[in-house]
């Protein structure tokens, strides 16, 4: 059998065979399948047992390949998207680890698009999610920054449940916008338990102690008190 026809052999192999021990893309088959059947194309050729192969012989050998790349489509679709997952997942995986979130961010959703039931990628989409929210409330005490951490925090606890820093943060923004809606209502003791709240979690936050000084004076002040 000839060189061409080990090729066609080596390389219906090279495309399969992958299927079977994981998740793969169609260029990393393609690239084993160049591979595998040029080895085989040189060891066939090598031999030369039985001199060049008839046609019959090669439209066997391509048939075989197109065969075996149909009846495998519906696997082969199925290791494309969980290939092209798993690939995007370990960028975005980088680039978090690297506290590149905003980078992270859109290579972990296309992860989480393509492979929904992976439970890793949800929960880094999730930390993604959290590291932008952290990001946002760190420029101050700003309504449109913290509207902006709230929906990442929205993401990231429904995401992943369990992240119990998310849901410690998203209680403290919220207690923190529900405070601001109601500033200029005079609803002080409603105010003052608000932000007091968020205080108990994350005292850190930059404005925060002052923006509740300010608001347990006006309490006091519309007590009477000095």
């Amino acid at each position: 059998m000839g060189a061409p026809l080990g090729l066609l052999w080596g390389a219906a192999v090279g495309l399969v065979s992958p299927l079977a021990v994981g998740a793969t893309t169609f260029q990393q088959r393609a690239a084993l399948a160049l591979v595998v059947g040029a080895a085989a194309s040189w060891v066939v050729g090598a031999q030369r047992a039985s001199g060049r192969p008839g046609t019959g012989a090669l439209i066997s050998g391509a048939l075989v390949l197109v065969l075996a790349a149909v009846v495998t489509a519906p696997l082969a679709a199925s290791s494309e998207r969980q290939g092209r997952a798993a690939a995007e997942a370990r960028a975005g995986s980088r680039l978090l680890a690297l506290s590149e979130a905003e980078w992270a961010l859109p290579r972990l959703q296309a992860a989480h698009a393509l492979d929904p039931a992976d439970a890793d990628t949800r929960r880094s989409l999730a930390a993604a999610h959290l590291a932008l929210a952290e990001v946002a409330v760190e420029l101050g005490l700003d309504a449109g920054d913290y509207a902006l951490a709230g929906g990442y925090l929205v993401a990231a606890t429904t995401l992943d449940p369990a992240n119990q820093a998310a849901q410690t943060l998203d209680v403290v923004v919220r207690a923190i916008r529900r405070a601001d809606s109601i500033w200029n209502q005079y609803d002080w003791p409603l105010t003052v338990g608000e932000l007091r709240k968020a205080a108990t979690h994350r005292p850190d936050l930059p404005g925060l102690a002052e923006k509740l000084r300010d608001a347990e004076r006006s309490y006091a002040l519309s007590r009477g008190s000095p």
